[in-house]
């Protein structure tokens, strides 16, 4: 599996982290109402320890360094560490239901969730990815809601990578998401 097939991924796991927002309403339920507007998620992806965004940073900058100014603009910029998304109110809606989330969660890149315990602002999961996306191996997590405007996730498992040429590597990951509310009206980014 190639590194942006990987982030690709992984941002799979976070757009979806990310859309999982929560008002807590009543005991031991959790009860999902994200407030609709813009929303930023600030990530940070740690693969055997090592920070994954800036190790994408370093390798860009290698390849330019090893490319002529005017093959510059054919290398794609490094991912960023922030993200924003615009969340419509119906889409707020529709995320009202752990179980759909675990479902979504579940159909992307191979891997199965299920919830494994939920307070009124808390929800946690654990799972495992067959390897179809170039990861086999066990995933956990929490998101945690700080009411309609904020949520903190964090994800971490330990598994095999697969990459070019059939090499497999075993590794660990940790992922740590924070998002906040910025806005009712979205501008220019296009709704989820």
């Amino acid at each position: 599996m190639t590194a942006r097939r990987y982030f690709r991924t992984t941002l799979g796991f976070l757009a979806l982290g990310g859309c999982l927002l929560a008002a807590p309403s009543r005991a031991e339920s959790f009860d999902v109402e994200p407030r609709p507007g813009l929303w930023k998620a600030s990530s940070k992806i740690l693969i055997n320890g090592q920070d994954f965004m800036e190790q994408m940073r370093a390798a860009r900058q290698q390849m330019l360094e090893r490319l002529p100014p005017e093959a510059h603009a054919s290398i794609p910029e490094a991912p960023s560490e922030e993200q924003l998304s615009c969340v419509t109110a119906e889409k707020a809606k529709s995320m009202s239901d752990v179980d759909t989330w675990l479902q979504e969660l579940s159909g992307d890149g191979g891997c199965t969730f299920s919830k494994t315990g939920e307070t009124s602002n808390s929800v946690k999961f654990a799972g495992s990815c067959d390897g179809s996306s170039g990861y086999a191996g066990e995933m956990s997590g929490e998101l945690v809601a700080d009411g309609p405007t904020g949520y903190t996730m964090k994800m971490e498992g330990s598994g095999m990578m697969s990459g070019p040429g059939g090499m497999q590597q075993e590794m660990t990951q940790q992922i740590m998401v924070t998002g906040s509310w910025v806005d009712g009206d979205c501008g220019d980014v296009v709704p989820e």
